[in-house]
């Protein structure tokens, strides 16, 4: 147990450190009467979406519990499920899982706004403080996810198998396989969360972005402070709702489902190996300290950062290297303490295989994507708006491969490098711990990517003349904003492909649990079977329906917000004048992207998480009690098939949204409205969408693999 105590430690201290930075952050003002009125605004309408959200979370799980105990309640008489013991396990996982990312979301926007209070003050004071006080929100949030993730796993766990071995009287390996099994309803809550917060975020900040971008498109002389334009509030709070919140969750969910989907499968392989010299608990132990030696090592990194003298991208670099380097200092550890001699050689060649792919595959994707766009700019200088998108796009996918190909091999050479362990299931074992370095960096890149919204927000409301801001301070608040971006791309884009390893994975081992959780005949399933293509293909489907829906929500609220903007704006183009009429409201504009977000909320977020329930009953019914091997597959390919296509989706996405960066910057960026709702709907709707709803799908379908078998 002395190894579950160090992670223990690890995720107390981290939630210390993130305390303290969170104590850092001004509560004072930032010096203009009317820009106080405005964050006061903004922080109001944070405050109603968020409960809305969360009163549709409570929606959402009770039904989703109720599907858990329909499901219990039929195969319960089928096959023994273990009693109503382990529904209670799984229903109190969930609901704890769901208010962990609760948390994680109301803390990440709380800091998110203080640290924007903090940064706007320090650009009228002290303007080289205001990059340091942006950057402090975002570690806040960041350490946060990542140390409850780690915390919510690890209590879970404990707790059950304590219950198991002291009340249940079973043995250690018997033990540990059974409470790791109740790990994924954790993940189906937090899961289920973060698809409300995404759905919901995504779909507000969406409407208010391309709203706001197509008024001053259609009507150039409005400015961001224009009492005239009542997208502005409604633009601020899409910042925090679908910048900060969305990803926190986001992160914080691939974090449970990585550490749920690890842990069951290193429970499997500790049971098998119970009678080999290797404890259960140090199989299980082993992934939880690795992924806490990247959580230490993201905290002291965090703390190394010194913001005078290099820049930000430079500075990110280096931490990134310091971290990648005590991450696998604490994985050479981590083996050498819990496996020893010398198993420990393969599995810590199997971990730096997995940091390996995390640092090539971001840094090669970037590169080459923005190589390609800028090419394509100094060819065609005078390309058109419409035709840059569709060239961006083609750039995106042409170079979403690349990262899969690298982050394929190094996890293809790190199940051949365990395969050779003297160890049953070796290879398996090898994949568990390569993804788990590859989620070691979890806490650096969210912080990368959160602290991208709080720089764009900062960017956003320095510019504004009701802040009063000299020039010096606007540079600096675009400095900030720009330097923001671009690290922002690269850690969302690790989150992009460590989320979406950690979720292949866990799909890719559901045959595995089912067979060691619960033998049957006929375990041998060829991939040609009509179950497994018919399981690929829903799969892929099921996904892009998800997809389809976010984006109708999105793009009708964003056309009710247009409406009332045209409604409200009455320019004279030709004078560059306005009408005078009734002062708007800011109030109507939010309401209008709040319900236009949240109008088709609960029907998505059914569509995703109950997709795969409604897809194991049917082949549990079709193929009987002896079919469950046809289940798992079909289960497998399901989640496998929809979890590679929400990644290449979501790369190329990213790809768009990063080329069209480039391609904005040419000769004629001023006509660039339409390219940049383009680039809003690619990076606030069909990425994360693609993201989760892979995520969503392989949750789902590990969650009822112990309720059916």
């Amino acid at each position: 147990m002395s190894e579950l105590v160090v992670v223990l430690a690890v995720c107390v201290g981290s939630l210390l450190f993130a305390g303290a930075q969170a104590r850092g952050l001004s509560s004072r003002g930032t010096g203009s009467h009317e820009l106080e009125r405005l964050l006061a605004a903004v922080r109001r309408a944070c405050a109603d979406f968020l409960w809305r959200e969360t009163k549709l979370l409570t929606l959402l799980l009770a039904i989703v519990g109720a599907a858990l105990a329909s499901a219990w309640a039929i195969w319960s008489t089928i096959t023994p499920l273990g009693g109503p013991v382990s529904l209670a396990w799984s229903a109190a996982a969930l609901c704890l899982g769901a208010a962990a990312a609760t948390g994680v979301a109301q803390l990440a926007q709380w800091a998110a706004r203080r640290a924007t209070g903090s940064s706007l003050e320090a650009l009228r004071h002290h303007p080289d403080a205001a990059m340091a006080a942006a950057f402090r929100g975002a570690a806040v949030g960041a350490l946060a996810a990542d140390a409850a993730s780690l915390l919510l796993t690890l209590c879970l766990f404990v707790s059950h198998y304590l219950y198991l071995t002291w009340l249940g009287q079973l043995e250690a390996g018997s033990a540990v396989f059974e409470a790791c099994r109740s790990l994924p309803a954790a993940a189906l809550g937090a899961l289920a969360a973060a698809v409300v917060f995404q759905v919901g975020g995504s779909g507000f900040q969406t409407a208010a972005g391309v709203a706001g971008t197509t008024a001053r498109a259609r009507y150039p002389h409005i400015a961001r402070d224009e009492e005239q334009n009542p997208a502005l509030v409604a633009e601020l709070v899409g910042d925090f709702v679908g910048g900060v919140v969305w990803r926190s969750t986001d992160i914080f969910s691939s974090l449970v489902l990585a550490n749920a989907g690890l842990l069951v499968v290193a429970g499997l392989i500790g049971r098998a190996n119970a009678a080999a010299g290797v404890g259960a608990l140090a199989l299980v132990g082993l992934p939880l300290v690795v992924r806490a030696s990247g959580l230490l090592a993201t905290a002291i990194s965090l703390a190394s950062f010194r913001f005078e003298g290099l820049p930000l991208r430079s500075l990110f670099a280096a931490g990134g290297t310091s971290h990648a380097l005590m991450l696998a200092t604490g994985l050479f550890g981590a083996a050498l303490w819990l496996l020893g001699a010398p198993l420990y050689l393969f599995y810590f060649g199997a971990g730096a295989l997995g940091i390996l792919a995390s640092v090539l595959s971001t840094s090669l994707f970037l590169i080459s994507t923005r190589r390609g766009a800028t090419a394509t700019a100094e060819r065609d200088a005078e390309l058109r708006p419409e035709t840059s998108v569709a060239r961006a796009l083609g750039l995106g996918l042409q170079h979403a491969c690349s990262p899969l190909l690298i982050v394929g091999l190094c996890l293809g050479a790190a199940y051949l490098l365990g395969s050779r362990a003297p160890l049953e299931r070796g290879g398996a074992f090898a994949l568990v711990i390569a993804v788990a370095a590859m989620l070691g960096a979890g806490a650096f890149n969210s912080c990368a990517s959160v602290f991208a919204a709080i720089g764009e927000s900062v960017g956003r409301i320095a510019a504004l003349r009701r802040g009063q801001f000299d020039e010096a301070a606007q540079s600096g608040a675009v400095e900030i904003a720009e330097s923001a971006r671009v690290i922002g791309n690269l850690g969302y884009t690790q989150c992009i492909l460590s989320g979406a390893a950690a979720a292949l994975f866990a799909g890719l081992m559901l045959p595995l649990v089912q067979t060691e959780g619960a033998p049957v005949v006929g375990t041998q399933v060829s991939l040609a079977h009509p179950v497994v293509i018919l399981g690929g293909v829903l799969g892929a489907g099921s996904l892009l329906f998800y997809i389809g829906g976010v984006l109708r929500t999105s793009s009708r609220a964003a056309g009710n917000v247009d409406q009332e903007l045209q409604g409200r704006l009455e320019m004279d183009v030709s004078r560059g004048t306005r009408s005078s009429f009734g002062l708007p409201s800011y109030r109507d504009s939010v309401q209008l992207a709040m319900t236009g977000a949240t109008e088709a909320l609960l029907p998505l977020a059914l569509i995703a998480l109950l997709t795969p329930f409604a897809l194991g009953a049917l082949l549990r019914l079709s193929y009987g009690a002896a079919g469950g091997a046809m289940t798992a597959h079909g289960l497998m390919a399901f989640g496998s098939i929809a979890a590679l296509t929400g990644c290449v989706l979501a790369l190329a996405a990213q790809g768009t949204l990063v080329a069209l960066g480039v391609a904005q910057k040419g000769p004629n960026a001023s006509s660039f409205g339409g390219a940049n709702s383009a680039g809003e709907f690619m990076d606030h709707c069909v990425g994360p969408a693609a993201l989760l709803g892979l995520k969503a799908t392989v949750v789902s379908s590990l969650a009822i693999v112990p309720l059916l078998f």
